[in-house]
This record gives C-alpha cells, sequence and structure tokens, in this order.
C-alpha cells in the first residue's frame, strides 16, 4: 500500500472525499511522498502529517456552486482533531481560540 492510499482510507472512513491533486499539495506541501510504500515505522509521523491535513480543511471554507458543494462535519472533525493531538502530542490549534465576535463596531 502507498502512503497515499493509507490517507484516502483514512479519509473514507471519516467520510471525507478529497481529490488526488489535493492530496498531493497537501503531502507535497509536507514534505511527504504519496508514492512511498506504507510502514508501520512510519505511521506516527504519517498520522501527524494526516493531523494537519485535516486542521487544513476544517479552516477552509464550504464551497457551493449551483447544485454543486463539498462540505464536511466539521464539529465531528473538530473534535476527532482535539483527541487525535492528545494521542500524537501534538499542540491542539485550535485550543484557546475564541470563535465568538463579540465587537464588529469597527466595521462601521
Amino acid at each position: 500500500m502507498k502512503i497515499k492510499d493509507y490517507f484516502f482510507a483514512r479519509f473514507g472512513i471519516m467520510g471525507v472525499s478529497i481529490t488526488s491533486e489535493n492530496l498531493a499539495m497537501f503531502l507535497t506541501a509536507n514534505g511527504t511522498d504519496g508514492e512511498m510504500d506504507f510502514s508501520e515505522a512510519l505511521k506516527n509521523d504519517l498520522d501527524k502529517v494526516f493531523l494537519k491535513v485535516v486542521f487544513d480543511l476544517l479552516v477552509a471554507p464550504n464551497v457551493s456552486e449551483d447544485d454543486f458543494s463539498i462540505s464536511y462535519d466539521k464539529n465531528s472533525l473538530k473534535e476527532w482533531y482535539k483527541v487525535e493531538c492528545k494521542r500524537l502530542g501534538v499542540e491542539d490549534l485550535f485550543s484557546g481560540l475564541d470563535s465568538g465576535v463579540e465587537d464588529m463596531s469597527f466595521l462601521a
């Protein structure tokens, strides 16, 4: 199994569709060759890369045009992301962020 196949399988389990081109872009940006053979020795490092890809998906806007749309259950993905950050010993980039807007008067 290739590394890209491992990522496609993980996304499939989570109900997330991703194109080959987008996956290649994410893997390349994280210094990972999707054509390399997967091995258990690489699993922990690959899970960290996968976590970064999921983070990128979580901060991306939903896409919708005519009858075509791309969206994910972002709340479920965020919960999974938090658990994986703890498991892998990686900083949760969402922790401490306040998503509420209190005052937008400066825009007036």
